[in-house]
């Protein structure tokens, strides 16, 4: 009986090693980084400037390297194909005049134009899409994140906060406002968010711990973006 359960043992064990050795190797990329995972997390939640500053710090793990290079390919390639997106939305706004889902179509014309670098524009589809009486949170984590871009920062704490109070089990927008109160050194208020994320996100939780232990790093690398805009 030992030795029967010696080799079950063995064979789990074996089981494993080559299911790990068969995994593609972006998979184990994301699984051995940390900075990885982030960089993917805060970008779906539409915060490119903030997965690039995790893309950075991949790069310097030999074993993120790669995939960090791919990743960045990838939010290049998809600022390249923003004049189809915005000929696209074009056409969907000229199509649908209906009051209940127009506010969507101005609002994905803003992201389509943010993308392809026409920050003015973006802005003015933003309050567009406000004024057709958009309750979306991410209409104002996206008007939060160009805020930023652009050199606001007090219109950006208000549309962070605003996202949050439209729905503040949005795992995204408390997110996003957690990280910018970490660069702008509001721990407190961070560490308040961490809390609510923790029991249901724990990826954002973990990702607002790290943010929180590297805020002067953090810190510096938006003033340095900042400074370059």
């Amino acid at each position: 009986m030992r030795h029967a359960k010696m080799e079950t043992g063995i064979a789990v064990l074996f089981a494993a090693l080559v299911l790990t050795a068969c995994k593609p190797a972006t998979e184990k990329a994301y699984e051995q980084s940390f900075a990885l995972r982030a960089a993917r997390d805060v970008d779906s939640a539409g915060n490119t400037a903030m997965a690039r500053y995790y893309l950075q710090r991949a790069m310097a793990e030999p074993a993120a390297r790669a995939e960090a290079e791919n990743f960045g390919r990838r939010i290049e390639e998809r600022r390249l194909r923003t004049e189809d997106c915005v000929e696209a939305k074009k056409t969907d706004l000229a199509i649908n005049q209906y009051p209940r889902i127009r506010h969507k179509h101005l609002f994905q014309m803003g992201v389509c134009l943010e993308e392809s670098g026409d920050t003015t524009r973006a802005l003015k589809f933003y309050e567009m899409a406000e004024r057709a009486n958009s309750a979306q949170p991410q209409l104002y984590i996206r008007r939060a994140l160009l805020h930023l871009r652009t050199g606001n920062a007090p219109a950006a704490t208000a549309d962070f906060e605003r996202a949050v109070t439209l729905n503040k089990e949005y795992p995204p927008a408390l997110l996003n406002l957690a990280l910018h109160r970490v660069v702008i050194g509001e721990k407190a208020g961070a560490e308040s968010l961490l809390s609510q994320l923790k029991p249901v996100r724990a990826n954002y939780a973990e990702i607002i711990a790290d943010a929180l232990q590297h805020q002067k790093e953090i810190a510096s690398y938006f003033r340095g973006l900042h400074a370059t805009h």
